[in-house]
């Protein structure tokens, strides 16, 4: 599982520019996950703070790039239902 929190750190960091600095639990990552899944669709990057946020109380950083709403990959997804997966084994 360890694995699929890195990937999920990556996955909002690279599609959502947000940051976890800190040591994320797998317990934080499987709530965050359910969360977003939960919303049947793309989250924005407003509900992936506030996610994130409700869960992870360390430091968040949102990078300088612009908001890319429009030119966002499927990653956040992808990795978002190979933890949900995860859990149902």
């Amino acid at each position: 599982m360890s694995k699929l929190v890195e990937e999920l750190k990556t996955a909002l960091a690279f599609d959502h520019n947000k940051i976890i600095t800190g040591e994320l639990t797998e317990e934080q990552a499987l709530k965050i996950a359910n969360d977003l899944h939960q919303l049947g669709r793309k989250p924005t990057d407003q509900e992936v703070y506030d996610v994130i946020k409700k869960y992870y109380k360390g430091e968040l950083l949102s990078s300088a790039n612009e908001s890319r709403d429009q030119a966002r990959t499927n990653t956040l997804q992808k990795t978002i239902l190979k933890m949900i997966q995860s859990q149902k084994k």
